[in-house]
């Protein structure tokens, strides 16, 4: 449905208002009669053609795709289709109202409407620079009249969505880049004999005796060995901080946004190796919990609820986290945190619930390295005093974040420091050890 048509005058009206209407105006003294038919003419083409052209955009209707379903910082284009009942071909200039989180040349688009076709299409190039979910409303149509002196524009109706994701292709290219730099192509092989019980069976000269089930072999009257096979399906769950600390840079991106990319590749990562995955969200709040599951609805799932989730002002509410993990999993599982602890009273108090967590779960808490921690006499040399100050209190903070790993892992907590390069193929590598030596 068409509204709020309007009429605007063009530079060929312009023109030919200079070329007729002045010189008819000096003719009015001298040539009364010459002078005002010519104005009289001038006035009546003008009128003639705005009223053949009033009809132009009638019937002219325009459609958006429902989502439009893009990448950050990666090309991609927002289609339009307009009906054209009338079927009669059409120049017209199309417009939408873009947000300022996608880029674009113009946001306008020449468009020729074909003649004998009803439905046409036409698209306008973008680029993301915001991860979120975005409105369009409406689009805006200029067409000009038959003898081009007007312009004739109405605003059309049409909805629709552009949803903008994490860039998981350049991601992925560069995880696939990294693994083959690092260790080739390579099956990773199962360590043990597996927890998952399968059978029952005779006892066999060779089997020890923690494999004997006791009970079994008092009602058979002979010994009877437990055979268990390697679990492969698991519940995986990435736990996202979306607190305050994750706003800072690195590498020119959010600590938040490599949070992002990596739980979505470790969790079609973990869906590819026969494992359910699962998403948490949280800042002062939790603010999603997506049970663990398999297939691409449950990744499409994952993923849209991760679109439009920022870095909220907050410090981390780890005692409602912690309750709500411990209320809704009972099942063993393994705990991907990708979380900040180089704030003390953090550290503490993520320390204190994860140890009561450890006794159930398998948890990982994954840290990118800060760019302003690092150990003493790392990096180049100070050229300052005030750089010595400063290298003091990075070492400082960087020690007690070992230490704080250091108790992690007395607890049974895998505690990992990442290289901000490396995250994402460190989290893949740490999940699939873990799994090849059965530990979950």
């Amino acid at each position: 449905m068409g509204h709020f048509a309007s009429l605007v005058p063009r530079t060929r009206l312009l023109l030919v208002f200079a070329l007729v209407a002045l010189p008819a105006a000096a003719l009015l003294s001298q040539y009364v009669i010459l002078g005002a038919a010519l104005l009289t003419l001038l006035v009546a083409t003008l009128a003639l053609d705005a009223v053949l052209g009033s009809g132009i955009l009638r019937g002219l209707r325009a459609e958006l795709d429902p989502l439009t379903r893009l990448a950050l910082e990666r090309p991609g284009e927002v289609a339009i289709r307009f009906e054209n009942p009338a079927q009669r071909g059409l120049t017209i200039r199309a417009g939408l109202p873009l947000p300022r989180e996608l880029e674009h040349d113009s946001v306008e688009i020449q468009a020729q409407l074909p003649a004998g076709a009803t439905w046409s299409r036409v698209t306008l190039p973008v680029l993301p620079t915001r991860r979120g979910d975005f409105p369009l409303v409406d689009c805006f149509v200029e067409a000009a009249s038959p003898l081009g002196l007007w312009s004739h524009r109405r605003r059309l109706s049409a909805t629709g969505r552009i949803r903008v994701y994490p860039n998981l292709m350049a991601e992925r290219a560069a995880l696939a880049a990294l693994s083959r730099q690092m260790a080739g192509p390579r099956q990773p092989r199962q360590i043990g004999k597996g927890r998952e019980f399968e059978k029952l069976r005779e006892y066999l000269p060779g089997d020890g005796f923690d494999e004997i089930d006791w009970k079994a072999t008092a009602r058979r009257g002979k010994p009877v060995t437990r055979v268990f096979r390697v679990e492969r399906t698991q519940e995986i769950y990435v736990l996202i901080d979306a607190a305050r600390l994750s706003g800072r840079l690195v590498g020119g991106q959010t600590v938040l946004e490599r949070y992002l990319t990596a739980a979505l590749i470790l969790g079609d990562t973990a869906q590819r190796e026969g494992d359910r995955f699962g998403l948490v969200t949280y800042s002062d709040e939790v603010h999603r919990f997506l049970r663990a599951s398999s297939g691409a609805p449950h990744f499409g799932l994952c993923r849209d609820s991760l679109v439009n989730l920022q870095t909220q002002l907050v410090n981390p509410d780890f005692d409602e986290l912690f309750t709500q993990i411990r209320t809704r999993l009972r099942r063993r599982a393994m705990l991907v945190f990708l979380t900040a602890l180089d704030d003390p009273i953090l550290a503490e108090s993520f320390a204190r619930h994860a140890r009561l967590l450890a006794r159930q779960h398998l948890v990982c808490v994954n840290l990118l390295q800060p760019e302003s921690m690092r150990p003493l006499f790392t990096g180049p040399p100070p050229e300052k005093t005030d750089e010595i100050y400063d290298r003091l209190g990075s070492h400082l903070s960087w020690q007690k974040l070992m230490e704080c790993g250091r108790g992690l892992r007395q607890e049974g907590i895998q505690f990992s420091l990442l290289d901000p390069q490396r995250f994402t193929y460190e989290v893949i590598e740490q999940y699939r050890t873990l799994k090849q030596r059965q530990l979950l």
